[in-house]
């Protein structure tokens, strides 16, 4: 299931936000916009969900002109008084996370208002930061090693999300989807979407398996700005240990 077919037909709001225009659902074109939810706890911190909200593009793209005219800066565009998958209203910013991975893609217009407002660079390094501070960049560091080491790692890195609209390669084993659809709105810089750049991996060689050490490992490395050499650090090396040990013993529970 994607994340628009989980909607039902009572989540899309009666009346356009930007407008105040009652909807003609003939006419809309309607995105979803996912806004992360975060847990602010040094251990277990991180996305723990999404706030979803149906909006139709043309009159999204009409309210970002609006705004940026009245020199609001790109990431503090507010929406207001929306309502969201779960029935509630409230409040949503588009972050940078908003715009890569729910925006972009949808709008040529969208793409040129955020290329003249920001840089694909200073965003990357800003999630980067970010993401300093989460369980979840560990998690992409046991992913890196078993890109690195696919021969005993194939079991874990085969693995598909079920949901359609999660990049590839971002296997359940190391990431929940909430994590997976966080880490597709990533700034790489090439000023694409994480989630794009891995779609342009898979796509390079159609119906040829990928070598994850050459092709994809060090293109990670770059993107979340890290050295190969903490594959060496010891530490590392028993928190990857133990989480193996972990795996496997999920795995065998689900079995």
């Amino acid at each position: 299931m994607t994340i628009y077919e989980s909607f039902g037909s009572n989540s899309i709001n009666d009346v356009e936000p930007f407008t105040e225009m009652e909807i003609d659902d003939d006419e809309l074109r309607l995105i979803a916009l996912l806004f992360p939810k975060k847990k602010n706890d040094p251990t277990t911190g991180g996305v723990v969900g999404y706030d979803v909200v149906l909006v139709d593009l043309t009159s999204l793209i009409t309210f970002v002109k609006t705004e940026l005219n009245n020199a609001t800066p790109v990431f503090r565009i507010c929406i207001k008084d929306m309502q969201c998958r779960d029935g509630e209203k409230g409040s949503f910013t588009l972050s940078s996370h908003v715009w890569i991975g729910s925006m972009l893609e949808h709008s040529k217009a969208l793409r040129k208002f955020f290329s003249a407002t920001t840089t694909a660079e200073k965003i990357r390094k800003d999630q980067l930061a970010e993401l300093q501070g989460m369980q979840l960049l560990l998690k992409i560091k046991f992913w890196i090693a078993d890109l690195f080491d696919f021969a005993k790692a194939r079991t874990r890195l085969g693995c598909q999300m079920a949901a359609s609209d999660i990049a590839p390669y971002l296997s359940p084993h190391y990431f929940d989807e909430c994590e997976a659809r966080y880490l597709g709105g990533i700034m790489t810089p090439e000023g694409i979407s994480f989630k794009e750049c891995l779609k342009n991996v898979a796509e390079e060689q159609p119906g040829v398996a990928v070598c994850t050490s050459h092709n994809l490992a060090p293109k990670v490395l770059s993107i979340f700005d890290l050295k190969k050499g903490f594959l060496e650090d010891r530490s590392f090396q028993s928190q990857r240990a133990k989480w193996i040990k972990e795996r496997k013993v999920l795995s065998r529970g689900s079995a």
